[in-house]
């Protein structure tokens, strides 16, 4: 085994076991933050926020969207993998009644094809085990920030 081939594999084990956490990290982790009030109507706005969120296409376990309400300003944060994606969050709030202003920022995950490779790599290597073969992927959904 070559020099390159030992590194590759130590950097690519190292990324898995971090990934891991976070992916881990991700699906134990329940909406919260700046759960709603006792006001009904940001209780409302918050629970379609949430819901836009969740209904977004292409949202994959490697990206992460959270959001904060701030009156009737919503503030996205977090990473994806696709730049359609960052869009599309921000489309769906902003066509939210009672959402006032969005502001954007998420931020994109450098794309390459080794970072595409190590990704597939990380995938296979969580949902090849029996515990996580047959988890809905939709439990890694977006979740909210304080």
């Amino acid at each position: 085994m070559n020099e390159r081939t030992r590194v590759n594999g130590r950097l690519s084990a190292a990324f898995l076991a971090v990934s891991l956490a976070g992916v881990l990290g991700l699906q134990a982790q329940a909406p919260s933050g700046t759960e709603p009030d006792n006001s009904e109507e940001r209780s409302r706005l918050w629970h379609e926020v949430h819901q836009q969120l969740l209904v977004l296409p292409f949202y994959s376990v490697f990206d992460h969207i959270t959001f904060t309400l701030k009156g009737e300003e919503v503030i996205l944060t977090g990473h994806v993998l696709r730049p359609t994606l960052r869009t599309d969050a921000e489309v769906a709030v902003k066509s939210l009644e009672g959402v006032a202003q969005v502001v954007n920022r998420i931020e994109l995950l450098p794309t390459s094809p080794a970072d595409d490779e190590l990704r597939s790599a990380i995938y296979r290597a969580i949902y090849k085990t029996r515990r996580w073969r047959d988890t809905p992927r939709r439990l890694f959904r977006p979740s909210t920030s304080s």
